[in-house]
């Protein structure tokens, strides 16, 4: 996904100041949040328990 290869770009330009991706970091998680609480919801919706994940 693009959010990842944005990630993996900026750790290669910056290997040495890996705090300067923190925000792209940042987006790569709440994309990862998205996708879990997307995965809970449908799962909810059909009656499937969350531990099935």
């Amino acid at each position: 996904n693009s959010t990842t290869c944005a990630l993996q770009t900026c750790l290669n330009k910056n290997t040495y100041k890996p705090e300067k991706c923190d925000e792209r970091l940042h987006a790569l998680y709440m994309c990862c949040q998205k996708m879990y609480n997307d995965l809970l919801d449908k799962d909810h919706h059909h009656g499937d328990p969350v531990s099935s994940l």
